[in-house]
């Protein structure tokens, strides 16, 4: 595992869950499409469940989504007090000032953000990896609200629903961004 690249290991893991040559193919193009920055901070694990996102977005023709995820940070085996927030985008890149607000109204507090390309000639996205809180400083618990919140930031994001701080009651209470917005 030393010796061999980065695109080699994101190749030896896409091979547990497609056909070899699909996750050669996959390696080619993906290894070269994420930025040396991404390589450098990511494992060919999360590279995986990335890539899987970035193709059902291009596949849907989606140009947002988000994943949530309370993995620990660079393989360790510590827990940590905050949840990953990956938004990937495709086409044109995020603008914070519009997205931050978005974030706070829904009632969490953003620890650091950092932009990644994955982009080649026949697509990709731009992914925003923000390591978010709560209000009381704890990880999301995903189990419990991570779809509702996902829901909730494409939602608002998307212009569905208002952005507000009504909307922290997705985090608060467990509401739907549905029932959010009628209150």
């Amino acid at each position: 595992e030393v010796v061999q690249t980065w695109t080699e290991l994101l190749e030896r893991h896409l091979a547990r869950t497609c056909p070899p040559d699909e996750a050669h193919r996959k390696a080619l193009r993906w290894g070269a499409a994420f930025s040396t920055e991404y390589r450098a901070s990511s494992s060919p694990a999360e590279a995986a469940a990335d890539l899987g996102v970035i193709e059902a977005m291009e596949a849907d023709d989606r140009l947002l989504d988000v994943r949530l995820s309370n993995r620990p940070m660079n393989g360790s085996a510590d827990t940590q007090d905050f949840t990953w927030l990956n938004v990937y985008v495709r086409g044109d890149g995020l603008v914070l000032s519009d997205f931050m607000p978005i974030l706070e109204h829904l009632g969490l507090r953003v620890l650091s953000m950092r932009p990644f390309d994955a982009t080649d000639e026949q697509g990709g996205a731009r992914i925003y990896v923000f390591s978010v809180q709560d209000r009381e400083q704890r990880q999301i618990d995903l189990d419990a609200r991570g779809e509702l919140l996902k829901e909730a930031i494409l939602a608002v994001a998307a212009g569905d629903a208002a952005d507000d701080g009504l909307n922290a009651l997705v985090l608060t209470a467990g509401l739907r961004w549905r029932q959010v917005d009628i209150l």
